[in-house]
């Protein structure tokens, strides 16, 4: 049975979603613009496209990285805190 275009489920929707976002995560990896440790969390976070260069993606993940790195730095210490008031 065929579906009409964009009428799709939701769940089908998400699904290709993902399946483009791994494509093209991996397209930019082949052509080296970005490592290939690059999750597709990570990914999904970063503005790039096919025109961004190497430096400009490189440097955009960084950031995506130091963010997480800096959130997870404050919730150790929040939690840390938590344990010293008791």
């Amino acid at each position: 049975m065929s579906v009409p275009p964009r009428e799709g489920r939701k769940q089908t929707k998400a699904r290709n979603a993902r399946r483009r976002n791994a494509k093209a995560l991996k397209k930019l990896q082949e052509k080296g613009i970005l490592p290939a440790d690059t999750t597709a969390a990570e990914f999904n976070k970063l503005d790039i496209d096919d025109h961004t260069t190497k430096e400009e993606a490189l440097a955009a993940l960084d950031s995506v990285r130091s963010a997480h790195l800096s959130e997870m730095n404050r919730t150790f210490m929040m939690r840390r805190q938590e344990l010293l008031d008791r």
